[in-house]
């Protein structure tokens, strides 16, 4: 075999090499981008976690349940709903925790979104949504009691009710309890929210 035949036969596995690499690489494509977007909701879910531990802990509990010995605010976000894996579930549950957290919820919850005057840009926004869904409960629970030596903070009080006190005692009740449980999720003017209004 003279030297032109052995430079065009190593030319040719050269070839095969790289086109035999070029298919493996398109193959597998699709995985390194599924893997490389898992990735980055994973980050995003760790920063939430920061984000969670300094904004929203002393209403939802260092857990996501909305449980402990002293009642808190918030509404429980450790719901199996919100860490569907059920695309049409999960696309109706992200939107409804998204416009809460950039509008709040009326007096019981602030609007947290750059857009609504809050402190939070799109981006720490996503990072809150993706902790949400990722339910990163555990690191979370840590980062709290690592952040204040051990102890739980103290939930937030429940805000008095607005508007006049109601001279019936029960209805004076059941406005306090309203206010205290309730109202981050059902409105009595209309306005759109999580659960249906009392209106």
């Amino acid at each position: 075999m003279g030297s032109s035949q052995r430079e065009a036969t190593f030319v040719a596995i050269g070839l095969v090499i790289v086109a035999t690499l070029v298919v493996i690489y398109l193959i597998n494509e699709p995985n390194r981008r599924e893997a490389a977007a898992e990735q980055k909701i994973e980050e995003s879910a760790e920063r939430g976690v920061s984000l969670y531990v300094q904004y929203c802990v002393a209403c939802h509990a260092p857990d996501g349940s909305a449980q402990g010995e002293q009642p808190y605010l918030g509404v429980p976000l450790n719901l199996p709903q919100n860490q569907s894996q059920d695309a049409a579930e999960w696309a109706q549950r992200e939107e409804i925790i998204r416009t809460t957290i950039i509008n709040g919820r009326g007096e019981i919850m602030p609007a947290w979104g750059q857009e609504a005057d809050g402190p939070l840009n799109e981006q720490q926004v996503d990072d809150l949504v993706n902790l949400i869904h990722e339910g990163l409960w555990v690191e979370t629970e840590e980062r709290v009691l690592e952040e204040n030596e051990g102890v739980l903070p103290t939930p937030q009080p429940a805000p008095t009710p607005s508007g006049e006190q109601p001279d019936d005692p029960q209805a004076a009740e059941g406005q306090q309890i309203y206010a205290a449980n309730c109202q981050s999720c059902h409105t009595i003017d209309g306005a759109q929210a999580t659960g249906p209004t009392w209106q």
